[in-house]
């Protein structure tokens, strides 16, 4: 009888654990005003820029199990400021397996192709997203202007060279430096 009233308990645990993570993936906080203006598509979202004649622009990996909203708040004042914003959305939301990451690096070679007028562009990930910023800067050295990781997962040395890779001091992306590089 005891056992069978542990099982139950242990049960019930899992089914409202379960339901409280399947709950907390949603993105808070982040108002409709934010999204104003964005392009929601299956692969990414699109933060259009306030400005012509841009040639520099943004790519931003999202992290396992984020939502692409998620980053809105963050990558919002880049758009502001006149540089478009690429957030490219993992497949299965968490890219499980190597196919699914093969997937997520073709989304952003798509979402780079679709915009053929931007020259520059910084490639940035949180995460895994971070993770897959740095295999595509090893894989195709000479396709991004520069780098951006933000709390991404380490990288096996054998994938990426200590000459693709530099330490932040700080996790930040000041709107006066971005606007000073993309000039």
């Amino acid at each position: 009888m005891k056992r069978r009233t542990v099982r139950w308990l242990f049960l019930a645990w899992a089914l409202v654990s379960t339901g409280w993570l399947a709950n907390s993936y949603r993105t808070r906080g982040v108002g409709p005003a934010l999204l104003a203006g964005s392009v929601d598509a299956d692969e990414n979202l699109f933060l259009p820029a306030h400005a012509q004649g841009v040639h520099s622009g943004l790519v931003f990996i999202c992290g396992s199990g984020v939502a692409a909203e998620a980053y809105v708040p963050m990558l919002h004042p880049v758009a502001d400021a006149g540089f478009p914003v690429v957030i490219i959305k993992l497949p299965l939301r968490f890219a499980p397996l190597d196919s699914n990451k093969d997937e997520a690096l073709q989304r952003v070679r798509r979402a780079m192709a679709a915009h053929g007028d931007i020259r520059r562009w910084v490639v940035a990930g949180h995460s895994l997203g971070g993770a897959l910023a740095a295999r595509l800067v090893h894989d195709a050295p000479n396709l991004p202007a520069a780098r951006w990781y933000w709390w991404a997962r380490p990288i096996p040395s054998s994938r990426i060279s200590p000459a693709c890779a530099f330490p932040l001091p700080r996790c930040s992306l000041p709107t006066m430096a971005w606007r000073a590089w993309a000039t």
